[in-house]
């Protein structure tokens, strides 16, 4: 079983590898929709790419580094490769599934 790991409606899976194509970007894995809040790993020693739909991986090159949101407490990510699923919501009313919005 993977290991998981939250903070607000960022969840980090634990991958075994990641998949072949995937660009480099900045440290940053959300921006908040509403308070225009980031959660960003402000570490050299974190690496974020990307694949071609936006799905975001990140590789933890040392023993832990911190993930960093203004409205939640600071998440200590342990050395690995994760996978970002961003937490989504069903509304019942309209019939839709949406990103929550952090």
């Amino acid at each position: 079983m993977s290991k998981k790991y939250r903070q607000g409606d960022c969840l980090l899976v634990e991958v075994k590898t990641f998949p072949e194509g995937l660009v480099k970007k900045n440290n940053v894995i959300a921006e908040g929709e509403v308070a225009g809040h980031f959660h960003i790993f402000p570490s050299e020693q974190v690496e974020v790419f990307k694949n071609n739909d936006g799905q975001q991986y990140i590789q933890v090159n040392k023993t832990a580094a911190d993930l960093v949101h203004e409205e939640h407490d600071t998440l200590q990510v342990p050395q690995g490769k994760y996978m970002l699923v961003m937490q989504k919501e069903f509304d019942v009313v309209e019939e839709v599934t949406r990103q929550v919005l952090d």
